[in-house]
């Protein structure tokens, strides 16, 4: 958590997380809050996944946070001292929930994002593609994004309809995701993030959340360390073996950025 709130960029989102009483069909919904950067990933379960508790997650950092402009994201932000960048697959998103009623006009807007995802590829990952994909950003991705601007405030539409809500939620959101174009080390969207939950959703799934607080302390670590071997290309189980023999031995514990080849 420390070194990704030092960091330049991190991306962030919560998911539900179900805490268990002494009687097992008792449950309350607890927040799985993530934090992600290139090489790692951290998660902590508080009691709530309000802005206070987002804040609290939050708190201290100051470079920008990819988020998915949920009101609670907008609303952690107030008198914080990062800046807030939005996600290009949730817009995506909100225009194929409105292919059914208006094919025409949403994959209009799905292939123009489609186009800018394909710009996106023309750079490595990583800090190492930073120069070109700031480049690539400014002189191919800024013309679509204006031409995205310009198509939404010509367009005429019923008030609510699936067509009209895609395109107010990229209205609203325009600032937050227009970030990417000027600053090469933020990702188009917010994936990694996702992509980071589907451990936590998975073992959700198989055992329903945890019976106490240290329980979910503990599933959090775990977590933590496993999907941050991922990220680095570490095998999970390689990573703990080597993290439990640092241990028994009275020696560092490494993180996974620390042993990625």
């Amino acid at each position: 958590r420390s070194e990704a709130l030092q960091g330049d960029v991190l991306g962030f989102d919560e998911t539900h997380w179900d805490v268990l009483g002494k009687n097992s069909a008792s449950q309350k919904s607890w927040a799985m809050w993530q934090l992600s950067t290139r090489d790692s990933v951290f998660f902590t379960i508080a009691e709530n996944g309000d802005s206070a508790a987002g804040k609290k997650f939050l708190k201290g950092f100051e470079g920008i946070a990819v988020g998915d402009a949920a009101t609670v994201h907008k609303s952690m932000q107030k008198d914080a001292k990062y800046r807030l960048a939005f996600c290009w697959a949730h817009a995506r998103r909100k225009f194929i929930k409105a292919e059914t009623s208006d094919p025409v006009r949403a994959k209009q807007f799905l292939d123009w994002v489609g186009e800018l995802y394909e710009i996106e590829k023309q750079a490595p990952p990583g800090p190492d593609g930073d120069e070109k994909r700031k480049t690539l950003r400014h002189e191919q991705s800024r013309p679509i994004v204006n031409k995205i601007r310009d198509w939404i405030y010509e367009q005429r539409v019923l008030p609510e309809s699936d067509i009209a809500k895609a395109m107010k939620y990229v209205a609203n959101q325009w600032d937050g995701l227009n970030v990417f174009l000027d600053e090469p080390q933020v990702p188009i969207d917010n994936n990694r993030t996702e992509r980071g939950f589907r451990g936590p959703a998975l073992g959700r799934h198989n055992f329903y959340g945890s019976r106490s607080r240290r329980g979910t302390e503990v599933a959090a670590i775990f977590y933590s360390l496993v999907e941050s071997a991922k990220l680095c290309d570490v095998t999970p189980k390689a990573y703990l073996k080597a993290a439990l023999a640092a241990a028994l031995e009275n020696k560092t514990i490494l993180l996974p950025s620390e042993m990625k080849a």
